[in-house]
This record gives structure tokens, sequence and C-alpha cells, in this order.
């Protein structure tokens, strides 16, 4: 693991503080993009210097498998209309948290993303 990259702590989604990296305390920087996933894996967040937005972030979200009564509005309660299914799999998929605090399922990414060398791991609060 390389040096530790200082930052500041984000305790409020609503409150942007403008830096050069991601918002947070890097506890590893430099990555890779098979790092950044290994890092999700482990149930870390992750994010990249190069974001435009600060304060924007990754965290892998585990999959699931629910009842058909619990599918709310969306993708699996349309797919308990039309298939009845005994049960409900929701895939494993990863989430960014946006510049503007909002949360963003199923996050994919770019070229650009998966070839960058910049991406961090980020200190558990």
């Amino acid at each position: 693991m390389r040096g530790r990259v200082v930052g500041v702590r984000f305790p409020d989604p609503s409150v942007h503080i403008p830096l050069e990296v991601c918002t947070g305390l890097a506890a590893a920087a430099d990555l890779s993009f098979s790092r950044a996933l290994e890092a999700l894996e482990r149930g870390e967040r992750v994010c990249r210097k190069g974001w435009n937005g600060k304060g924007m972030w990754l965290a892998l979200t585990p999959g699931a498998t629910i009842e058909p009564r619990l599918a709310r509005a969306g993708a699996a309660d349309a797919l308990v209309k039309a298939d009845d299914p005994s049960w409900v799999v929701i895939n494993g998929h990863i989430d960014m948290r946006a510049a503007d605090g909002s949360l963003t399922i199923g996050w994919a990414p770019s070229q650009i993303d998966m070839l960058a060398k910049d991406w961090m791991i980020l200190e558990s609060r």
C-alpha cells in the first residue's frame, strides 16, 4: 500500500468541499481499476482523482433474493407482474455517490475509468 493521501472527511452530503482529489481520507492512491474492484469486493469505497465532481465515490451493493411481495416499484416489481416468480433475485451491482449527494444505482465504468491509474480507496469512517 502506498503512503497516506490526506484530504478532509465528508460529514454531510449537502456540503461540497472543493479538492483536487476525492473528498475523504484515502487509505491508498494511484491504483488501477482492478485494484479498485478488489477493494469494492472487500466492502471499501473507491473514487478517482480525475473525476470532475468532488465527493463522488463507488460502493458495491451485494445481491439479494427477496419474496415477490417485497418488490417495490421499478424493475423488481415489473418482473413480479410479468413472470410471477417464486423469488426475485437482485444481482450485486456497483453504485455511485454523485457530486450532488444522490445515489446512482448501477454505475458502469467508461473505458477511461477502466484504464485509469488514479483510483483511490477511501478510509472507512
